[in-house]
């Protein structure tokens, strides 16, 4: 049985699956919000401190979106549910927005992922429209029923959009450089759309950007108790799968730290994040540098040293990670090394190791 709500974040209309049990046991209440991409679980203490069931809430548009953004990184990594947690609301505020670029691209993906053959058209309605229906007394449950308006949402939330005027900029972006098209008539209530033969050129050109490249970044804790770790486990770890390892505090540059960290994600072909830790609790900047790999389709791989994997955040405690000793880093270098080639396949290195 579910219940019709506005949904916590953007006030769309969202289902609400009751689960007496799983919300008793977990102080979490479960939605589906097309506006938010899918489900999500929010925790009872973070949903009366931000978030109201009217539509109301404490977060800033920006942030929103932000949010938006993380939960659907969270189901691209396999994690159907996300839960939203107080800290995952703090340190989405630390997260940078994404590029306009990528946004637009985001767009070309998704239709991709929703036409079901190669040039169909996907619909979607307005929010002029929808709030029109609710006006008009339509229950949400008819409107959640209705493909066009998923499809609508779903548009803006992919696309880290704020509202209706920001997705109409991406997408007339996209359709002034032939990478889509309409399609609808004049009469229509919707609006039909298309990738075209350059759109699917253009996923076509991202995807050989990624593959063509040789680098494997390394996310990790840059402290003197892990420089054995990286010279007799990760780096000739990563060598040995054909890539070449790339450590930020390792190069050269004069650029801000951040901005180069980004440009270096965005060059690799994967990325090794290490969860490894001391005293001072998690290493942020490391969940972050995955969290940005993973939002661009760059495989990550997790590992973690012996001791630490207790303290790893929950949303990445279902990866494959590999466990690894101080006293057996060759084995860390061999379980690297195949882990890239299972996943991703030999680098261009390979064939000279």
């Amino acid at each position: 049985m579910s219940h019709f709500v506005r949904d916590p974040i953007w006030g769309t209309p969202a289902a609400y699956p009751w689960h007496y049990v799983e919300v008793r046991l977990r102080e979490a209440r479960e939605y589906y919000s097309p506006r938010c991409g899918g489900k999500y679980m929010l925790r009872d203490t973070i949903r009366c401190m931000h978030f109201r069931e009217d539509g109301r809430s404490s977060l800033e548009l920006n942030e929103k979106c932000l949010l938006t953004s993380w939960l659907i990184e969270q189901r691209r990594n396999g994690i159907e549910c996300p839960i939203i947690t107080n800290k995952v609301v703090e340190d989405m505020k630390q997260r940078s927005p994404m590029p306009v670029v990528d946004r637009a691209d985001a767009i070309l993906k998704y239709i991709q992922l929703k036409a079901q053959t190669l040039g169909q058209s996907i619909a979607y309605s307005s929010d002029t429209r929808i709030e029109d229906d609710l006006r008009k007394g339509k229950h949400f449950d008819e409107i959640l029923r209705s493909n066009e308006y998923e499809v609508y949402w779903n548009l803006l939330a992919y696309s880290e959009s704020s509202d209706h005027k920001e997705l109409e900029y991406l997408l007339e972006y996209l359709r002034k450089h032939d990478w889509f098209e309409y399609t609808n008539s004049a009469s229509s209530p919707e609006t039909s759309c298309l990738l075209t033969v350059e759109g699917h050129a253009r996923l076509a050109e991202i995807q050989a950007a990624k593959t063509d490249s040789s680098k494997g970044f390394m996310a990790m804790w840059f402290h003197d108790s892990m420089n054995d770790a990286w010279e007799n486990g990760f780096e000739p770890g990563i060598k040995q799968a054909g890539y070449e390892p790339m450590r930020i505090d390792k190069k050269q540059h004069s650029n801000k730290i951040d901005d180069e960290i980004v440009a270096e994600i965005r060059r690799a072909r994967l990325v090794v994040a290490d969860l490894t830790h001391g005293d001072n609790g998690v290493r942020g900047g490391v969940y972050y540098e995955a969290g940005f790999a993973h939002g661009l389709d760059i495989p990550v791989i997790f590992t973690c040293r012996e001791g630490c994997s207790e303290n790893t955040h929950f949303d990445i405690r279902q990866y494959n990670c590999i466990r690894w000793k101080d006293e057996d880093l060759e084995k860390l270098q061999k379980d690297l090394t195949n882990r890239i080639t299972a996943i991703i396949g030999d680098g261009p290195g390979r064939a000279a190791n």
